[in-house]
């Protein structure tokens, strides 16, 4: 997890909070987020308040007086527990959607489509590129878990909020490429006929 891009989302938003989850056997994780999406951060120490995280993330003393600071024990946290029964996982559609100044990555899943800000996507950005991270729906939850193989959830990031109308229309699009797309396997020998 990159540490730095955790903190620009948190800089931008002048806000941080930090999650520890505590479970049955006095294992703590801890998380850090803008408020929008939480982290698992590795070691940072026993003592962690609102000026070690700004000395962190750099922030200019002139600065420091605006943020708000959230530190939060849990022994469940639901977005956060590894496993949850029902959950569903997303599939990313390789296209980006400007809304308001935000890009949006769509994933789509059994019932739809969803949206998550491709911004919240930089601190995961060395755990994508290695592969085996997953995105995760879990009923009645407005946030992506994601999991870094199938097991261990390291992030969580709440959905964006686009209209309705706007959704349908690209789930009717997506569902229409689906149906036309031709696997390599299907065209094999089709240039030599």
């Amino acid at each position: 997890m990159k540490l730095k891009s955790i903190g620009k989302l948190c800089t931008y938003r002048k806000e941080v909070n930090i999650l520890q989850k505590i479970n049955d056997t006095g294992t703590i994780r801890r998380y850090i987020g803008d408020g929008h999406a939480f982290y698992e951060v590795g070691e940072l120490g026993d003592v962690v308040d609102l000026d070690i995280m700004q000395t962190i993330f750099d922030v200019k003393k002139e600065d420091r007086a605006s943020w708000s600071y959230r530190n939060m024990t849990e022994s469940v946290y639901a977005p956060l527990e590894d496993e949850c029964a029902g959950e569903q996982i997303l599939r990313a559609i390789d296209l980006r959607m400007k809304w308001h100044g935000l890009e949006l990555m769509p994933l789509s899943y059994a019932d739809g489509i969803c949206f998550i800000d491709t911004d919240y996507l930089a601190p995961m950005r060395d755990e994508i590129k290695e592969g085996g991270v997953g995105f995760y729906k879990r009923a009645g939850e407005s946030i992506v878990t994601v999991k870094n193989g199938m097991c261990k959830a390291i992030a969580c990031i709440m959905l964006s909020k686009v209209p309705e109308a706007a959704v349908d229309a690209l789930y009717e699009i997506y569902r229409a490429i689906s149906l036309y797309r031709v696997e390599p396997s299907e065209t094999d020998g089709l240039s030599d006929q």
